[in-house]
């Protein structure tokens, strides 16, 4: 089972392709059939899928190997309940993945901190949309009921919420989630002016990962260029939209 085949199985089900999703995990399972992760993957496709009583009997297999998997547990929980439409999310996680993997150099994958118990991250699922706000030096992650969730790490949050704060948009999705661990996607929906030249996610950090092919990973490194003459600078935004790409956006 090699990374790539789990990062084919993952990307397939956050884009809403639950049949691609069934497909993959099922041949994942071939070479690891006691794999909990692959057969919670399944077990969630099928339920998405409608299948409710194969989902049902994958979760319960899950159980059988590891007996207090939670994941396993509380799908089995939500196949016995009503389950709304999923079709405007699924759109919505298939949009998002789409960007993220069309815009390299804007994305960041990024594990969070101080995440909330783990009853309420086991209520939310891979490709659930997220809000970030910015806190003074972090940016706090929420849900779209405005559940906390968790931060972004310090150095990366609190640059993240002087760019926000100064006019950057941005989005994000949850990549994976345990009972203790959130991992979400984060992607540049916009840049204010004064950042024009200022990126979100600075190329060549090794604390954060981002989500890139390698075949296009360094054609998208950002070049600063002078801007003096420039007639959109003033006075208070050029000490920022000179900023070099490995320096902290300054606040104001």
């Amino acid at each position: 089972m090699s990374d790539s085949d789990i990062n084919s199985a993952i990307f397939a089900a956050i884009a809403g392709d639950w049949e691609k999703a069934v497909q993959i995990n099922t041949q994942l399972l071939k070479s690891s059939p006691n794999d909990t992760d692959c057969l919670n993957r399944l077990g969630k496709a099928l339920l998405e899928l409608g299948e409710k009583e194969k989902a049902i009997s994958v979760f319960r297999k899950v159980l059988k190997i590891s007996k207090y998997d939670t994941i396993a547990q509380k799908n089995i929980d939500r196949a016995n309940a009503s389950k709304p439409s999923t079709k405007k999310k699924d759109q919505q996680s298939k949009t998002l993945v789409t960007n993220f993997l069309e815009e390299p150099g804007k994305t960041r994958l990024v594990t969070l901190v101080n995440v909330n118990s783990a009853s309420t991250l086991l209520k939310l699922s891979f490709g659930d949309a997220i809000k970030l706000s910015p806190k003074r030096h972090t940016v706090v992650v929420s849900d779209q009921n405005d559940t906390y969730i968790g931060a972004i790490p310090d150095d990366l949050g609190h640059r993240l919420s002087v760019l926000i704060v100064g006019g950057n948009l941005y989005d994000g999705l949850i990549k994976s989630i345990s009972k203790n661990s959130v991992i979400v996607f984060l992607r540049e929906v916009s840049r204010a002016k004064k950042f024009r030249t200022t990126p979100s996610f600075p190329v060549g950090s090794s604390d954060y990962l981002s989500f890139v092919r390698e075949d296009i990973r360094d054609q998208d490194k950002p070049v600063v260029t002078p801007t003096e003459g420039d007639d959109d600078d003033t006075e208070d935004d050029h000490p920022v939209s000179h900023v070099h790409q490995d320096e902290e956006p300054e606040e104001g």
